[in-house]
């Protein structure tokens, strides 16, 4: 039987001879139902304590697996990430790779047709410099030529009769006295001024056709070709006429010289 303070203090005793003191027993009874009031609380107020901790245990534990489970969902789906990453980073460095080796596949292939241009334009202009200073050369050679020629003597000055209306008979010997009366310094500057055109037609060709090369510092405008409008007034060279020396030959070859030397 589970006693209360109550029952403390409601126990009574049969009376004795030469019993206990009453007002004692009365007091010692007090006190006991009093401490045992206070125990009885005490307990009431841990098992209150046990009750809020057991209560707060459960949470714990449930924020515990919650924490424990997320905790779990995040580990896999870090590790799935993870992978994730790692094979889009690997397809993303096999692309890149593919991508730079093509590059550098072109890049490649472009150097070496730079390089096989620039060897066909170095081959060329080998060639146009060899053609051009073998042309220059010869033209040089020729106003050598010219310069080392005598001048013929210069002819006196006739007086001819003016020509008098001929007859059926006579029309050779007129056409020969109006050749006589040809001025001869005509012939100067039209011989002389040719001498830096080609040196012939085949020439004119091989450097005007094929490679596209005009010397600008030659003076080429001087036509000596035969011309029927003027052959009268200037006849063709005549292969036993040399070729008359002019001032401008000095000029002309070191303009040749010039060119010879930025070619170089």
């Amino acid at each position: 039987m589970r006693l209360s303070p109550l029952d403390i203090k409601k126990q009574e005793f049969n009376r004795g001879f030469r019993g206990f003191e009453e007002q004692e027993v009365t007091a010692y009874l007090q006190m006991l139902a009093d401490q045992w009031d206070e125990l009885i609380n005490d307990h009431r107020n841990l098992e209150s304590k046990v009750t809020d901790l057991e209560n707060k245990l459960v949470h714990y534990q449930r924020v515990e697996d919650a924490l424990q489970e997320a905790l779990n969902t995040a580990k896999s789906s870090s590790k799935t990430k993870i992978a994730n990453a790692e094979q889009e980073a690997a397809l993303i460095l096999r692309e890149a790779q593919a991508k730079a080796e093509e590059l550098l596949q072109k890049a490649r292939a472009g150097n070496q047709a730079l390089r096989q241009s620039n060897l066909v334009l170095e081959q060329r202009q080998q060639q146009v410099i060899s053609r051009l200073k073998a042309f220059l050369s010869s033209e040089m050679d020729m106003l050598a030529g010219f310069e080392k020629q005598p001048l013929p003597p210069s002819p006196e000055p006739v007086d001819l009769p003016s020509p008098q209306p001929a007859s059926n008979g006579d029309h050779g010997h007129s056409a020969v006295i109006h050749n006589v009366e040809i001025d001869v310094d005509k012939y100067s500057d039209d011989t002389v001024g040719d001498q830096a055109e080609w040196s012939s037609e085949s020439d004119q060709q091989e450097f005007g056709e094929s490679d596209y090369f005009e010397p600008e510092s030659i003076d080429n405008s001087t036509d000596t070709s035969f011309n029927p409008d003027s052959a009268e007034t200037n006849p063709p060279h005549n292969a036993d006429r040399p070729p008359l020396r002019d001032n401008a030959s000095a000029s002309e070859m070191d303009k040749i010289r010039k060119i010879l030397d930025n070619l170089e």
